[in-house]
């Protein structure tokens, strides 16, 4: 994709005509449209496209959808769905009443030049000035930090289900570039087998069919790689990145024993580095609380930052203090939940002029679990004479 930067285009009259008959009170998406105005400009997201190719869509409408996104909890799907159908949407986005939109994928490619080129702050530094501009937003004071998830652009898979998709991807790139090499090593089963999505599949109830099928997905995967390996394979196969993914996801969930492959009772590799989708290697499944999701974290102090989902809280409170302090928007109090507080990161950020408030983890040691034995609490101490008191 290229980019031509345009200005910001006016709402057409049509939409404004029948934003007004079909919704005279507006929406929260009409009111922020009229309230902040232009908050993205094409020409601060230029660089995040190259210069020749096929046009992009406007950035500055892309950043705008992962705002509404974000506001009403929609997929990419959804969202796309929303710029198509909804007239509040066009009317924010200067869309033409009969405009279809866009491809849902365009969504999850804008946030990953966004990712790839470190450039979040592009989407959230607009919003947060306009913010300042209203006096919404101001340093010092108190502010409320946690972590949210965020869901990624793809379904969560099975194991069997990642194994099996992550071989239809790689079988379409390969028909893509290497059909007559293909044709050499596949058998005529697997264009029923792989034609469709494979996490769509009716899988067998009974555990002997399930079982079955693991070991028929494992054999093919097998006997793909070790045609990739050989001399006389091209060596544009072995380079090719689904080939190589396919690969690490094998080795997820299959292991070679006395010649034979045979299922894993369970992922080879933790949470943090076992990929789910082939779509996505960089999601994680993660669980907090009582929500289970795939995808990334969002740990935000008006300030966003992604990380894996199996990133501690903790980890990201420091850096996330010192940019807001480089803005001149560090608060003097942070509420915080009980995965952002230990005692050095509570001192560290006194000294820096930001009392962290929250309550303190409880004690997970042996003496806490099985009720005997004196733990830390038991002692008293003297702080002044620094002496603890053995009960």
């Amino acid at each position: 994709m290229s980019l031509d930067p345009q200005g910001l285009e006016p709402i057409p009259e049509a939409t404004r005509r029948l934003v007004q008959k079909s919704s005279p009170k507006g929406t929260a998406i009409i009111r922020l449209r009229d309230a902040l105005g232009p908050v993205y400009q094409d020409e601060a997201l230029v660089e995040l496209f190259p210069r020749r190719g096929r046009p992009a869509e406007a950035p500055w409408r892309l950043a705008l959808v992962t705002v509404f996104q974000a506001m009403e909890n929609l997929t990419d799907r959804q969202a796309a769905q929303m710029v198509a159908l909804r007239m509040d949407w066009k009317y924010a986005l200067s869309l033409a009443p009969e405009d279809e939109g866009f491809d849902d994928s365009v969504l999850s490619q804008f946030r990953q030049r966004l990712i790839e080129q470190g450039a979040e702050d592009l989407v959230l530094e607009p919003l947060l000035a306009v913010c300042r501009e209203h006096g919404w937003l101001k340093g010092g004071g108190k502010q409320r930090t946690d972590s949210t998830h965020v869901l990624a652009a793809v379904r969560t898979l099975s194991s069997l289900e990642s194994v099996g998709e992550a071989l239809r991807a790689a079988l379409n790139v390969l028909a893509e570039s290497e059909p007559e090499w293909l044709l050499e090593h596949i058998e005529d089963d697997w264009f029923d087998r792989y034609v469709h999505r494979f996490e769509l599949a009716r899988f067998p109830k009974g555990q002997s069919q399930r079982e079955q099928l693991q070991r028929q997905v494992g054999r093919d995967v097998q006997r793909l790689l070790l045609a990739s390996e050989q001399p006389q394979a091209p060596a544009a196969v072995r380079a090719l990145p689904e080939v190589q993914l396919l690969r690490q996801i094998w080795q997820q969930h299959y292991e070679e024993v006395d010649g034979q492959t045979r299922w894993r009772d369970g992922p080879a590799v933790s949470s943090t580095e076992r990929v789910v989708s082939p779509y996505d290697v960089q999601a994680r499944s993660a669980r907090k609380r009582d929500t289970d999701w795939l995808g990334y974290k969002s740990h935000l102090i008006v300030h966003v930052e992604t990380t894996l989902a199996t990133t501690e809280d903790h980890e990201v409170v420091a850096p996330l203090l010192e940019q807001e302090r480089k803005l001149g928007r560090a608060p003097e109090e942070m509420d915080v939940d009980m995965g952002y507080t230990s005692g050095p990161l509570l001192v560290q950020q006194a000294s820096l002029g930001t009392q962290l408030m929250g309550p303190v983890a409880t004690s997970s040691s042996w003496h806490q679990r099985e009720q005997r034995g004196f733990a830390p609490q038991d002692f008293e101490l003297d702080w002044q004479e620094q002496v603890a008191r053995c009960p």
